[in-house]
């Protein structure tokens, strides 16, 4: 793909995007943004593409996922998708509309990340939307918002019971420009991980603590195949509960051990690997 300087908006793939002609197995778009119309226009000239790259933002800022979203059940678009990264997802119809217009049913890999979770942007279309992929992803990977928001935490616990085939989990909680948490889980997450969990990994952690990371590993039956465990806490912030205690670390890996699971926890201000 050809590029210019600076960000701007993918609003008509024909207008913004004259020169896609070939057929394309891989698309990486790292700066625009996309109107959720645009995508759908670009995956009826790509029927070949198996991975979507859209590092910067998929949006619905011109209502375009309501009038997807209410016509009759699509033909598959992209029928061979089996990989989908978007940096920031936006509004409410965006996620349902992309998944119902390219189709699901080869989708493995799945990574999100948010602006914020709120009114334009609910918690509710988020799991909704990833009803739709629970039967086919094996991999997702989350990163919170990058605004506090009391909707987000708990996000990942309400998503995880729906993926009965997830086989590895990856997620980014921080600390907002206020230096207040921004979870996307509870500390109850750990007792919902999916039984075909093999990958765990965890950064800037401030859901759950060390002391519950460590009943899991007591209770090794909810985790049968897990084979790598990353987990690394965020910098504890005044006047919130201190989730992580060095002293568990060495508990921690002698436990993983016993398990067979290859570990590595501590602390960490770095996010997941760049997308």
């Amino acid at each position: 793909m050809y590029s210019r300087t600076g960000d701007w908006d993918v609003t008509t793939l024909q207008r913004d995007y004259p020169r896609i002609a070939a057929r394309l197995r891989s698309l990486t778009s790292r700066r625009c943004w996309w109107e959720i119309g645009a995508v759908c226009e670009l995956l009826k000239t790509q029927p070949e593409i198996i991975e979507l790259k859209f590092l910067g933002a998929v949006m619905d800022r011109e209502w375009e996922g309501e009038r997807l979203n209410g016509l009759p059940a699509p033909v598959p678009l992209a029928p061979h998708l089996t990989s989908i990264t978007i940096g920031q997802v936006l509004h409410e119809e965006t996620l349902t509309a992309l998944f119902r217009t390219s189709g699901t049913a080869s989708l493995k890999n799945l990574r999100l990340g948010f602006e914020t979770i709120d009114d334009d942007t609910p918690r509710a279309s988020i799991s909704g939307a990833l009803r739709l992929v629970a039967s086919s992803l094996t991999h997702l990977a989350l990163r919170a918002p990058s605004k506090a928001s009391p909707d987000a935490a708990g996000l990942l616990d309400e998503i995880l019971p729906l993926l009965a085939h997830l086989e590895v989990l990856e997620f980014s909680e921080q600390a907002d420009g206020a230096f207040q948490p921004v979870p996307i889980a509870t500390n109850k997450v750990l007792s919902v991980l999916p039984s075909s969990l093999r990958v765990l990994r965890a950064r800037n952690v401030v859901s759950f603590s060390t002391s519950r990371l460590l009943a899991m590993l007591n209770e090794p039956s909810g985790i049968p195949v897990l084979e790598e465990l990353e987990v690394f806490w965020a910098e504890d912030q005044p006047g919130h509960e201190v989730q992580y205690r060095q002293r568990h670390e060495a508990r921690i890996e002698e436990a993983c051990r016993e398990l067979g699971i290859q570990v590595a926890v501590g602390r960490s201000e770095v996010g997941l690997a760049a997308w």
